[in-house]
């Protein structure tokens, strides 16, 4: 029998609602790991990336798997002293379903990640998770931090997935980074820009290697290249690799996602410094439930929305109780916008536990539901229900 996605995601943010990703079960608590990040041969590893970042720069930290393991779900705490801020984050499946929240605080970035239809890891073409972060401008040049991989995964089974971490290592140095793609996710025909914005280009900076075709190259700044698209591409979970005409070719390597900029900030500061990992797959509507807020009501149901489409979509929100509709708004998004709130916010009001927001928009886009506990900081992600 076929699992259903929708039923078997609510499953296990239930199961997963009362530890969240901070308790015992975290691993990786300041970018240590279990292992030396020496490869072992004939082993399955995970891996994350080494590079040399300057302050001020972008890093983005990527998830590897050296072979494919389906994977259900997937938690970890990991030390990101070197940041003073989370970019942005991506959870990739080939299958679309996968979804998640990183949620950044004081240095470190607790993840959780699910996959419904356990697509998740099965194939090993780009990262199964990417943490995007801002790197300190006061970071000192010549320091380095291990980069953990210790990101615990499930199998559909239920049982650990085995994989040797092999860490990673950021080096505080030299000038070269990409801090975004834009547009970094969508489909987009030939002839379109794409411009790659970072820092340390030159005329000489080459995109060396990518998983796609480009049809020219134009050197625009010292943090700014652009890149024409030679046929139709959609673009996330690209790969992009900029070279320096240094004697050591210094090479950056960055998968594109859509980054999505925030709409309408939230007032709960656990919304806000939550990003969320939305699933590729879209939907015209879906229904989210107010959850109970806690022993000590320090829990909250937030509902976040993200626009892929080229064009502005019209999202209609209408909060209901069994005794019918309390409340109902509408909210805009260009391409590239997200909102990202607290259920009653979108309202203005507090809404009562097991009041259901129902979202209606005008075409496809991605959504995610997460609940986030004040007081422990745990944040759990769940699939709104299609309806």
């Amino acid at each position: 029998m076929k699992p259903n996605p929708v039923l078997l995601s609510v499953l296990i943010a239930q199961a997963l609602l009362a530890g969240g990703v901070s308790g015992p079960a975290a691993s990786g608590a300041g970018g240590g790991g279990a292992t030396s990040g020496i490869p072992v041969p004939g082993v399955s590893e995970i891996r994350t990336n080494s590079q040399t970042i300057p302050p001020g720069g972008t890093a983005q930290v990527q998830f590897s798997l050296t072979e494919p393991k389906p994977i259900m779900t997937g938690t970890g705490r990991f030390g990101f002293s070197f940041a003073d801020t989370l970019f942005g984050a991506s959870v990739n499946s080939p299958g679309g379903d996968a979804f998640g929240v990183a949620a950044y605080s004081n240095g470190t970035v607790n993840v959780n990640i699910i996959s419904p239809q356990f697509s998740l890891g099965t194939i090993t073409d780009y990262p199964i998770v990417t943490l995007t972060s801002h790197v300190s401008a006061d970071a000192l040049p010549g320091s380095t931090y291990p980069l953990s991989a210790n990101l615990s995964l499930v199998a559909p089974t239920g049982t650990s997935v085995i994989m040797a971490p092999v860490n990673g290592t950021l080096t505080i140095g030299g000038s070269l980074f990409v801090n975004n793609v834009l547009p970094g996710g969508g489909s987009w025909p030939a002839g379109t820009v794409v411009r790659i914005l970072g820092g340390g280009f030159s005329r000489g900076t080459t995109i060396s290697r990518s998983s796609f075709r480009i049809r020219s190259l134009t050197f625009v700044s010292a943090s700014e290249l652009d890149i024409v698209l030679d046929k139709t591409t959609i673009l996330d979970s690209q790969r992009i690799d900029v070279t320096n005409p240094d004697k050591a070719k210094t090479t950056i390597t960055y998968y594109s996602y859509l980054r999505g900029v925030e709409a309408v900030k939230s007032a709960e500061p656990l919304v806000v410094a939550t990003d969320p990992m939305y699933p590729q797959l879209t939907y015209l509507r879906v229904a989210a439930m107010q959850a109970p807020f806690g022993i000590n009501q320090s829990i909250l149901t937030a509902l976040s929305m993200q626009n892929p489409n080229q064009t502005p979509v019209i999202v209609k929100l209408e909060a209901q109780t069994a005794f019918g509709k309390i409340a109902e708004t509408t909210i805009t998004l260009g391409f590239g916008e997200r909102i990202t709130r607290e259920l009653g916010e979108f309202f203005g009001q507090a809404l009562p536990v097991g009041a259901t927001v129902k979202a209606t928009s005008t075409l496809p886009i991605q959504f995610l539901g997460f609940t986030a506990d004040r007081a422990t900081g745990d944040v759990t992600p769940f699939m709104p229900f299609a309806f």
